[in-house]
């Protein structure tokens, strides 16, 4: 019988999908009742479901297609422009069948990028976070408890989720994949017209995309479940956190960088 009632206690205080609004509402309820079992489960598999299917609402609007498009054209425009006096009609129409060919690849792997590897790179930052993190309370001399981990990355990811609907209606408000929700978008509107110029505003911006609000947010809230839970606690919650969100504001950089460089080589300039 005492068996029974710890059951149905353990069952009733730990979270499940009904808890999801919580992480966004009130985490410190949602995190007084995590216990390690493995209750994430089932909002890991809601996460990942609906960051799929936003993956796949993004394809579904076009602005992909249209991006390559513009992209391609953007080539053939600085092919004709550059070398169209020293190459011959055939060679040229070649070049051009060829970029509409490096088009259609483009297509598929932004698509499969966009639909499959969302889902998969969320499911693998929480595998590699909870793994640091299981080392490290490992290493504090308290008993790590991977449930109890998994279960505060699992929903510290409906943060992220929120910031990709965002993205996502924001895309659709636009008509453009270029949207930006980080500190960089401020500057955008300068690139222009500003007396630094568009090199030293863009680096500007490049570098501002280490400031997402949605990140800070998100890491806030893993720092505040690994406190509270008691899995880890004063400077060594603070530094690994921190680490790792460093880790990814670098990431950022280095992507938006990536594609600050992308669109000046298509363009020419």
């Amino acid at each position: 019988m005492a068996s029974v009632t710890q059951f149905l206690r353990t069952h009733r205080r730990t979270v499940g999908v009904s808890d999801i609004p919580l992480a966004l509402l009130s985490p410190r309820r949602l995190f007084a009742r995590i216990e390690d079992v493995g209750a994430y489960l089932g909002p890991l598999v809601i996460l990942l479901t609906l960051t799929t299917l936003a993956g796949y609402a993004t394809v579904e609007t076009g602005l992909i297609d249209r991006k390559v498009e513009e992209q391609i054209h953007a080539q053939k425009a600085l092919i004709e422009k550059t070398q169209s006096e020293g190459v011959e009609r055939a060679q040229l129409r070649k070049l051009f069948e060829d970029l509409d060919k490096q088009g259609q690849f483009m297509r598929v792997m932004t698509r499969l990028q966009v639909i499959v590897m969302s889902p998969l790179a969320v499911l693998g930052g929480m595998l590699l976070s909870g793994g640091v993190f299981y080392g490290l309370v490992a290493l504090s001399g308290r008993k790590p408890e991977w449930n109890t981990l998994m279960t505060i990355l699992t929903f510290a990811g409906f943060v992220d989720l929120l910031r990709m609907l965002i993205v996502l209606g924001l895309m659709l408000k636009f008509g453009t994949l270029d949207v930006d929700v980080t500190l960089g978008a401020l500057v955008r509107p300068l690139e222009a017209s500003h007396p630094w110029g568009k090199v030293a505003v863009t680096g500007a911006g490049v570098l501002l995309t280490a400031a997402d609000p949605f990140a800070f947010w998100y890491w806030g809230f893993v720092l505040a479940g690994l406190k509270q839970t008691g899995q880890l606690r004063g400077w060594l919650a603070w530094t690994s956190v921190i680490l790792l969100a460093l880790t990814g504001a670098g990431l950022r950089v280095a992507g938006a960088a990536a594609l600050s460089f992308s669109a000046a080589g298509a363009t020419g300039g």
